[in-house]
């Protein structure tokens, strides 16, 4: 935000009775960066976009689908869908958590790694 409050500083210094709106820049920026986001708990999740915000119980929720590019989004049981700002695949593990098992872990758990036996036993075999 700093950095672009200084690059928009340039054309406003220059002439400020015509560049005085390019202030509104980083100022939006930086509301956009404190209030778009996605807040999960037991009981659901609430999605703040720029001038919205949307709530729903986990029992609304039939899913969540993930497009090609951008974020997630939660379909609803009734139909329709709800976008979830800055939720992608790889917060899944994640939400699950915060969901209390609401949203399944599609991650495998971790297997315990393979231990390899000595490597001269095999040769000592086959000779």
């Amino acid at each position: 935000m700093a950095l672009l409050l200084f690059g928009a500083s340039f054309p406003v210094a220059g002439a400020p009775l015509l560049f005085w709106w390019v202030l509104a820049i980083p100022a939006f920026a930086a509301y956009w960066v404190l209030r778009v986001r996605t807040t999960v708990d037991g009981r659901g999740l609430v999605a703040r976009r720029p001038f919205t915000t949307t709530t729903v119980a986990w029992s609304d929720v039939a899913g969540i689908t993930f497009p090609r590019f951008g974020f997630g989004k939660a379909a609803l049981a009734g139909g329709g869908n709800v976008p979830l700002p800055g939720v992608t695949v790889d917060d899944l593990p994640r939400l699950s958590a915060a969901s209390g098992g609401a949203v399944p872990d599609p991650t495998p758990p971790a297997s315990e790694p393979e231990t390899e036996s000595e490597p001269d036993a095999g040769r000592s075999a086959e000779q």
